[in-house]
């Protein structure tokens, strides 16, 4: 073998070894960041299940449970009874939070939607009045240029806890 063979195999073999040196660091790296991914979306999970059992949290989702049906909603939530009032915001917005993190991927929807869809259907289905009026309220007094939105990511999970609830009876 001369001396242009030599090196030309040197050179092959370095390029080889930096090319398997770099792909054990991408590969390093990306089992760091699903490790990473997974420990955060454990601890909102925890989180998430602690705040659902808080006394406060069953307190309110008692009173949302327990809404009665005829009320007269012209100003939306307003309209509400003051200590319904209060329970429907809390409930409503934490399963609003909770629909942007699954909507968004940012935690597992099947564990969330297993455990807690029950109960996020339940509250949907004692406040869908209530939520429909407020939507019609924003409508009618907020200014064109300003968003009427009412709980977007809450309306996404219920159909997707549905969707899931549709597809295990099926299976």
């Amino acid at each position: 073998m001369d001396g242009n063979s030599l090196t030309l195999a040197f050179s092959l073999l370095s390029v080889l070894l930096a090319g398997i040196a770099l792909a054990r660091t991408w590969w390093h790296t990306s089992r760091d960041v699903r490790i990473s991914t997974t420990a955060t979306e454990v601890q909102v999970v925890a989180d998430l299940y602690r705040q659902v059992r808080e006394p406060e949290f069953l307190a309110h989702l008692n009173a949302v449970l327990s809404c009665p049906k005829d009320l007269k909603l012209d100003k939306g939530f307003e309209s509400l009874p003051d200590p319904v009032k209060k329970s429907a915001y809390s409930v409503c917005y934490f399963f609003e939070h909770l629909g942007v993190l699954i909507a968004n991927e940012l935690i597992p929807s099947d564990t969330i939607l297993a455990t807690m869809s029950s109960l996020m259907s339940r509250a949907w289905i004692s406040l869908e009045e209530a939520i429909t009026a407020e939507r019609q309220y924003r409508q009618r007094t907020y200014p064109p240029d300003v968003s009427s939105t009412f709980l977007p990511h809450y309306e996404i999970a219920v159909r997707m806890a549905k969707e899931r609830a549709a597809r295990l009876s099926s299976s």
